[in-house]
């Protein structure tokens, strides 16, 4: 589980949402975390138009991964990164906040 949060982190914002709310399944998050943001965008697509399931979806990213680096240039990444680390702050206040409602609530 904590594979796939972290996988999450270098998925856009958008489809982040699509498997928070269900419509794509967590266990094709590492998967699409190996596409770049094209390919995620691609296959994310196809997967809800066609509403494939989840071996279905594997079949259609497996081959895209394999075609196509997951960075398709330096400035991508910094941007993936910076994302990543958006994210991760998000994530640690939240816990933050979490950690002080538990301690006003006793």
């Amino acid at each position: 589980m904590i594979q796939q949060h972290l996988d999450l982190l270098t998925i856009a914002p958008h489809l982040q949402r699509l498997f928070e709310t269900g419509r794509l399944k967590w266990s094709l998050c590492e998967a699409l975390a190996r596409l770049s943001p094209a390919g995620q965008e691609d296959a994310a697509s196809t997967i809800l138009h066609k509403d494939l399931g989840v071996q279905s979806a594997r079949r259609l990213i497996l081959p895209m991964a394999a075609q196509a680096p997951a960075v398709e240039s330096p400035f991508q990444e910094v941007e993936r990164l910076e994302l990543m680390i958006k994210q991760l702050r998000r994530m640690q206040r939240t816990i933050e906040y979490q950690g002080h409602a538990r301690k006003a609530a006793q």
